[in-house]
């Protein structure tokens, strides 16, 4: 099972970055818009991403903490959480114990 989840979190990983790349291209490619606009763009982008990266510290800052305050080494126990959130998403996601697919 680690294996098969490595594996799907790689891939769809790949799969978000590569649309990213797409959506970003035609945001900022888009040669219809002025200079201009298309700098205000890459702006708003900057910062979106910037919201995106200080929302996944907040999330995993507890994490890391309790990892430490149980003596253990915080971004291993982060990593084992991590793994555990992504099994149970998964399952449950599969119609797994607590999970509705059909939904």
């Amino acid at each position: 099972m680690p294996t098969f989840m490595e594996a799907f979190w790689s891939l769809a990983s790949h799969d978000i970055t590569d649309t990213l790349d797409k959506v970003v291209e035609r945001v900022l490619g888009d040669q219809s818009v002025d200079a201009t606009g298309r700098r205000r763009r890459a702006e708003a982008l900057r910062d979106l991403g910037a919201a995106f990266v200080a929302q996944a510290e907040a999330v995993a800052a507890p994490a890391r903490a309790r990892g430490a305050a149980a003596g253990g080494v915080a971004g291993q126990d982060d990593d084992e959480a991590k793994r555990r959130r992504f099994e149970e998403a998964f399952v449950a996601s599969m119609g797994g114990p607590g999970g509705r697919p059909d939904e």
